[in-house]
């Protein structure tokens, strides 16, 4: 706060991004989402203070801080997932839209707005969205935003009622899951199993599901085990009734 107060724009930016990013590793989200706004202000400020004394670039194209801009505001976007209205979050969508000068940072707003609409289960809309990202992924070598993608296509398919294609869809990514973060591995275990159920396979959706609370165990990824306990009660009810 002090460098915001001494109009020290530049540093204020980074000690709000820093202040961001240590309460993202705590949870808290709405913390989180106001360090980023502030970020953003301070270089809203930063930009306009060079602008007094620098000359405009002669060629058009995205900068440094461009580049930060879109970090800071892709960060905004999911911290806010959590606590803000669904209009909010269309705003800060569309914004990313905007924003987006490279094909890996085109590929990111279109997975955060299928993100969002399969949130608001619009569930088409995201399934198609969540598409266009995984392709665009994929072509970049972008292996974790792909699964990233697959995560939100999948329980689409499954809620469009085409639960087939979306467990064969989840079924691909496991290739995926010692070349990603565990938690993401974890993710992808629990949303198989999930569009397993659906397939009114439960006793498939168990095995997934204990390597899911093996892998997040391993890790201490307690939200992980925690989702994969719930699914493992769903996954057991179900086989119960098939029984």
């Amino acid at each position: 706060a002090h460098w915001w107060a001494g109009q020290r724009w530049r540093e204020a930016v980074l000690a709000y991004r820093q202040a961001a990013q240590q309460a993202r590793s705590v949870g808290a989200h709405a913390a989180e989402a106001q360090h980023l706004r502030r970020a953003l202000e301070a270089l809203d400020a930063a930009q306009a203070e060079a602008a007094l004394v620098t000359a405009p670039p002669l060629v058009a194209g995205a900068s440094e801080d461009d580049e930060l801009r879109f970090e800071l505001s892709l960060a905004l976007y999911h911290a806010a997932r959590g606590g803000e209205p669904f209009e909010a979050r269309q705003g800060l969508s569309a914004r990313l839209h905007e924003l987006a000068h490279t094909e890996a940072q085109r590929a990111l707003a279109l997975h955060a707005e299928a993100t969002l609409r399969g949130d608001n289960f619009e569930d088409a809309r995201a399934f198609e969205l969540a598409s266009q990202a995984m392709q665009a992924a994929c072509a970049l070598g972008l292996h974790a935003l792909a699964v990233d993608a697959a995560l939100v296509a999948g329980p689409a398919l499954s809620r469009l009622n085409r639960p087939r294609e979306a467990a064969e869809l989840m079924e691909r990514q496991l290739a995926a899951l010692d070349e990603i973060e565990p938690t993401q591995a974890v993710s992808v275990l629990v949303s198989f199993a999930h569009v397993l159920i659906t397939s009114d396979a439960p006793g498939r959706a168990l095995e997934q599901l204990q390597c899911a609370r093996g892998r997040a165990q391993a890790h201490a990824d307690w939200p992980g085990l925690r989702d994969a306990l719930v699914m493992s009660g769903w996954a057991e009810f179900a086989v119960g009734k098939l029984a």
